[in-house]
């Protein structure tokens, strides 16, 4: 298996679209200032990922312990691509385990995993089986050692605010623990305030290098 095709493997196995598989730096063509801003800080963001992700105290400075990278702007500026690239070559450089997941995607499994309960109880072994495939999800989105999550704020809120706190709480446990998230996001980080809790706003700015992107969209 040339290398080529083994980046694609591992790119399927870690969930990332089809459309995104297996692509490294050389796929992003910068189209602006802000483009190739963006690549320079991926490219920081690799180089210090092990000082990034770790399971014990550092020696030396603990600044970027858990701290991840979020890309933000207007829709079809290259958030999601560049957000695959970046955990493509974490996989590849770093040989550390990551995973992606639609934040929409990830609410939607968890309330439907929620709702498996009685049919659990009536012995369905199909219900079952989808219960602990959503779980093992679940436990990826919280122990492996990058997870991008794509579209934050395209989830569904409800009066409950349980995707609010589903964000906040996962977020948190990363970063608490050392690994490192990525996202992508329409959303301003001084918007997240008002959509999420009031002190996350203050919590991201921490746990994130934020990426401004915007300008040309690439879909047209």
């Amino acid at each position: 298996m040339d290398s080529t095709t083994m980046a694609k493997s591992r790119s399927k196995y870690a969930n990332i679209p089809v459309k995104y598989q297996g692509l490294g730096f050389a796929a992003w063509k910068p189209y602006n200032e802000r483009s190739e801003a963006a690549l320079t800080a991926v490219q920081g963001f690799l180089d210090t990922f092990p000082q990034r992700c770790v399971s014990e105290p550092p020696e030396g400075s603990r600044a970027l312990v858990g701290q991840g990278i979020a890309f933000v702007g207007s829709p079809g500026a290259g958030k999601t691509t560049l957000a695959c690239i970046t955990g493509t070559e974490v996989l590849n450089r770093h040989d550390r385990s990551i995973f992606f997941i639609s934040y929409a995607d990830y609410i939607a499994a968890l309330v439907k995993q929620n709702s498996l309960g009685r049919l659990i109880d009536k012995g369905d072994q199909k219900a079952m089986d989808l219960y602990w495939a959503i779980e093992s999800m679940a436990q990826k989105v919280i122990n492996y050692p990058f997870v991008v999550f794509d579209d934050v704020g395209k989830e569904h809120h409800t009066r409950s605010g349980f995707a609010e706190d589903e964000f906040d709480r996962v977020l948190r446990a990363r970063f608490r623990n050392g690994r490192p998230s990525g996202l992508s996001s329409n959303i301003p980080f001084e918007e997240w305030g008002k959509i999420y809790n009031p002190s996350m706003e203050s919590f991201v700015r921490e746990a994130f290098v934020e990426v401004a992107m915007g300008g040309k969209d690439l879909r047209r």
